[in-house]
């Protein structure tokens, strides 16, 4: 039975990370690419997972980064945003384009949640 329902959204970023620089892009991505996102009213918490398994048929991103967003709303908001802009400008300006190699991103709201 679902607990409620419009919790809030997600954005999911799929990554590889900096090529001969992963130590140093994690450094970053952890010191300061979250927390400018963080400072954002609307973004409540990110998390990172790292790939440990794949079905071999399809390529995947090795990380993946979960932007928590409030509603939908902000997330959107998020988007349109002068910060969302510092923070793609600070990744180029950072990693030149196309350093992070990222693989693709997605935008997901929520419309049920289920717990055990």
């Amino acid at each position: 039975m679902p607990k409620s329902e419009n919790e809030g959204a997600i954005m999911i970023v799929g990554t590889e990370g900096a090529i001969g620089k992963e130590k140093e892009w994690h450094k970053w991505y952890d010191e300061k690419h979250i927390p400018m996102i963080l400072t954002f009213p609307g973004c409540k918490r990110v998390k990172r997972y790292k790939k440990t398994v794949d079905n071999g048929k399809t390529s995947y991103p090795t990380y993946l980064a979960v932007y928590e967003f409030e509603s939908a709303k902000a997330a959107e908001a998020y988007f349109k945003s002068k910060l969302r802009e510092e923070v793609v400008a600070d990744s180029a300006s950072t990693w030149g384009q196309g350093g992070t190699r990222q693989s693709w991103w997605a935008q997901y709201e929520c419309f049920k949640t289920f717990e055990k």
